[in-house]
């Protein structure tokens, strides 16, 4: 909070799907993205999910951004306080927008399975003892990320009972992601693994085809607030049709 406070804040309040309703219009389709992957509904089942060891954690780091931004409230911009109180479940499904719905399944390449641009990519080496100059073992991180917003690394140690590790993580996130310690060292990088499916849907009438049969979909509406330059709210519907495959993300209209 005292490096990052107002990115931190920032980035929790998209993850609700309320961040177009907090600072204007050109955060809409942030909201549409997590509501479509269901980023704000996962939230309590995610936190229930966890060990209660971890759950204590998670406690922890959103009473201490809390405790932070009571303290020092002249120091966040006034705009981002709307965030405030943060809770566990801000920090946890913060973390799943960045890994299961911006880096697993990319919203930009997701709408547009044609895309032929060249993939992401990143670095991680390990050298083995016997293939160092001074007989140690050596571990190179080196993610290709943009240096900014969503994707910015914070260095930090972690020295409590039971670790003592130093390395960075991204803000926002409680744990380090890429970091070492007495004994060892771990990073992560890009990798093939086939994290998400997409399905070209036959529309029929007010539903789709589904073995030769038409099945109608799952329509919710959602009521998005929009921040106006003058400060009002205007109101939008945002409607999510969904299949047996999951949320329809994209239409084309045939001519």
């Amino acid at each position: 909070m005292q490096r990052q406070g107002d990115l931190l804040l920032r980035l929790y309040g998209q993850r609700r799907g309320r961040a177009a309703e907090y600072w204007g219009e050109k955060y809409l389709e942030s909201n549409k993205w997590v509501l479509t992957m269901g980023v704000p509904k996962g939230a309590n089942a995610w936190y229930e999910a966890q060990s209660s060891g971890f759950r204590c954690y998670l406690d922890a780091f959103a009473a201490g951004i809390n405790a932070y931004a009571q303290e020092h409230s002249d120091l966040i911009d006034y705009q981002l306080k709307v965030v405030l109180p943060v809770t566990p479940q801000d920090v946890l499904s913060h973390l799943q927008r960045l890994l299961l719905f911006t880096f697993i399944v990319d919203p930009g390449r997701v709408t547009d399975i044609n895309d032929t641009k060249s993939t992401p990519g990143s670095n991680g080496w390990v050298i083995a003892p016997k293939r160092s100059a001074d007989g140690k073992a050596m571990l190179l991180a080196n993610p290709h990320l943009p240096c900014g917003d969503l994707f910015l690394w914070y260095e930090a140690q972690i020295t409590a009972p039971g670790i003592d590790a130093y390395g960075a993580t991204l803000v926002g996130i409680p744990v380090l992601a890429i970091a070492f310690n007495d004994d060892s060292g771990w990073t992560h990088t890009v990798n093939t693994h086939d994290g998400w499916d997409a399905y070209e849907l036959k529309f029929q009438k007010d539903g789709y085809l589904f073995d030769n049969k038409v099945l109608p979909f799952k329509i919710k509406n959602f009521s998005l607030k929009v921040k106006q330059n003058d400060g009002s709210l205007r109101e939008q519907i945002f409607t999510l049709k969904n299949s047996i495959y999951g949320s329809v993300i994209s239409e084309k209209m045939l001519k």
